[in-house]
């Protein structure tokens, strides 16, 4: 029994290790395996149409790649596993599928089946556009009949009739109908006196409400002015205390500290192969002149197999040059690490945290 617990627990121990070395070889892929880039530009004639850009991303010689085209106005790319494509996209997807449309519609024609062209599916689609339209026409041409009986246009012409009677009556002897309704004169009266009382309270109520609005308006004046007085002092403290934090050391020290991290993560994975040639010029020979002598400063960090052409006589853009880097999941780390680690980085943080969220 001891013999097969031990067996049970070798077997687990084994299991466990073997998992341990996969995670600590996937690690050291992540952390040592650099992502190499490829890429390519061809610009011969004017216009950004004219422009072709290759490009290839891979990781762990090449057993994943991610490549990408841009010629003629269109983009196109894949990713691919083990030379495998697992996905397309851009517009280089279509050919694809229209060819195979094309080959399958092909292969009918060779059965002898009825294949749909293109050229019956529109004639289809025209021919039930013409019927839907006639039905349209047809349904708006089609009124159907009323009928009307005679009882009812004699029933509606009667009580027209009465209408008309009352309304005459009412007005030739209001007196009789007043008395018919059982109205007194002097309730009357005693209305309209309660009219005019509603009117003339409400009339000193709107005269109040005025005076009040009148009376009470540089109170509200002031309280604008308080507001907008508080709120100026508001923004002025803000500003006083960026302005102190700004010129604070941990603020300069973080910036530093940034700025030095930046600057030595792009010579890492800046491009350690760059070769061809770029053809520029303007309009003007002196702004030409200009750009030169701007490039001129950064010749010592250009490569020596690019070539840079100036062209004093025309307008133009030209360029064949091809360009190749890798990048270290190592230095991503190690710059994240020394960022994160540093004291005034997190001061830095916790600032702009509390800022965000106040």
């Amino acid at each position: 029994m001891v013999h097969i617990l031990l067996l049970i627990l070798k077997i687990i121990g084994i299991v466990l290790l073997v998992l341990l070395f996969l995670l600590l070889l996937i690690l050291c892929s992540l952390l040592f395996v650099p992502v190499r880039y490829y890429g390519e530009i061809h610009k011969q004639e004017d216009g950004l149409e004219k422009l072709a850009v290759r490009g290839k991303v891979s990781w762990l010689f090449r057993l994943f790649v991610l490549e990408g085209i841009y010629r003629n106005g269109q983009a196109k790319g894949a990713v691919r596993v083990l030379g495998i494509p697992l996905h397309r996209f851009g517009r280089g997807d279509r050919p694809g599928k229209e060819k195979q449309e094309g080959e399958r519609t092909a292969a009918k024609a060779e059965k002898g089946e009825n294949v749909e062209t293109p050229e019956k599916e529109a004639a289809k689609k025209v021919i039930a556009e013409k019927e839907t339209l006639k039905k349209e026409t047809a349904k708006a041409n089609y009124e159907p009949e009323e009928s009307v009986s005679e009882k009812e246009l004699e029933r509606d012409a009667k009580q027209e009739s009465r209408r008309q009677m009352e309304a005459i009556s009412a007005e030739e002897y209001p007196e009789q109908i007043s008395q018919e309704s059982g109205e007194i004169p002097w309730e009357k009266a005693v209305r309209f006196l309660q009219w005019i009382g509603r009117k003339v309270s409400g009339c000193f109520r709107m005269v109040f409400r005025w005076l009040e609005n009148f009376f009470g308006l540089p109170q509200r004046i002031a309280g604008i002015l308080n507001r907008i007085r508080e709120s100026l002092q508001r923004l002025k403290r803000t500003c006083r205390e960026w302005k102190r934090f700004l010129s604070s050391e941990p603020f300069q020290e973080g910036v530093k500290l940034m700025m030095r991290e930046t600057f030595g993560l792009l010579r890492e994975i800046r491009p350690r192969k760059v070769k061809g040639e770029l053809k520029f010029g303007f309009e003007d020979p002196a702004v030409t002149g200009q750009a030169l002598g701007a490039l001129s400063l950064f010749y010592p960090a250009l490569p020596q197999e690019l070539k840079i052409i100036p062209v004093f006589e025309q307008k133009l853009f030209r360029t064949d040059m091809s360009f190749a880097g890798r990048i270290y999941g190592i230095t991503l780390v190690r710059m994240l690490w020394h960022l994160y680690r540093d004291r005034n980085i997190r001061i830095l943080y916790r600032k702009f945290r509390n800022s965000s969220a106040g």
